[in-house]
């Protein structure tokens, strides 16, 4: 199996996160780096590593792209059926590879397996990330659900195989929620399993940083009013025709609510206005 780290300037937690995948108890793996063009001790460190054990294989890009394309050049260069995204700032329990693979192996159904996910909290274990719940059924079953409750696409951190989701990543383009759109493929390929422990420790990343994103991505105002606008036009032209009326409303909810990241202010509060009317009316 392949692990994929994309960092860009993550030297004051990359040790931590690199220490924790090392420390796993499955140890066949191979753990590539890619360095977007980092300009802090970034490059030192993932060089000492790879001098240490390896397992570790360093990309170094001299020019800065977009996140799409360093994570999806991981995943599309895997050489192997698994594959794992990882982080620079995130801690890894010893058994996350084992546990997760096993269960893949174990069900040829599943195109992703994923364990509960906590968020850190000063360093402290805290509440537990959504998405990772597991997706079952049909494949338009499985699709609805995840739509429903993509949550913060916890799952996008599981053990995936390796051709589910490198579908998710061929033409995809640059934009806000890039990953969620990137795993309908997955969910369409097979089942989605949940093991029940915690084996993943998040940082949470800022609101204040997607809604510079949507800033940074969307050069029409409709994409800034609604950040996943283009995300679920796009979500809908993966669809199999039989399938794209029926998701066509869940979607549409999903733009709808970006609307709470748009990087306009004015925009965030009608919509929180808007949200608490809806409630009063109930």
């Amino acid at each position: 199996m392949t692990i994929g780290l994309p960092v860009l300037n993550g030297a004051a937690t990359l040790p931590r996160a690199l220490d924790s995948l090392l420390a796993q108890t499955h140890e066949d793996f191979r753990l590539v780096i890619s360095d977007n063009a980092s300009t802090d001790e970034t490059p030192a460190i993932i060089a000492d590593y790879a001098a240490r054990d390896r397992r570790v294989q360093v990309l170094r890009r001299e020019k800065l792209v977009s996140p799409i394309e360093n994570f999806g050049g991981l995943v599309l260069g895997a050489q192997t059926p698994f594959f794992m995204f990882a982080t620079d700032d995130d801690i890894w329990r010893p058994r996350f590879i084992e546990a997760t693979l096993a269960a893949l192996r174990a069900d040829p159904g599943a195109s992703l397996c994923v364990s509960r996910i906590a968020f850190l909290d000063d360093g402290i274990e805290g509440l537990l990330s959504s998405g990772t719940g597991p997706l079952t059924g049909t494949a338009a079953e499985r699709l609805d659900a995840y739509l429903r409750d993509v949550g913060e696409n916890g799952r996008y951190y599981g053990l995936h195989r390796t051709e589910a989701l490198a579908a998710g990543f061929r033409d995809l383009q640059p934009m806000p929620a890039f990953d969620w759109l990137a795993l309908i493929p997955s969910v369409l390929a097979g089942r989605h399993l949940e093991l029940p422990e915690v084996l993943l420790l998040r940082e949470r990343t800022p609101i204040a940083n997607y809604r510079v994103w949507a800033q940074r991505l969307e050069p029409r105002l409709i994409g800034r009013v609604m950040p996943h606008w283009r995300m679920a036009r796009a979500a809908r032209s993966l669809l199999p025709a039989e399938m794209r009326d029926s998701a066509g409303p869940a979607l549409w909810r999903l733009a709808i609510a970006s609307a709470s990241n748009s990087p306009y202010a004015p925009v965030r509060a009608a919509y929180a206005a808007a949200l608490g009317l809806r409630r009063l009316l109930r």
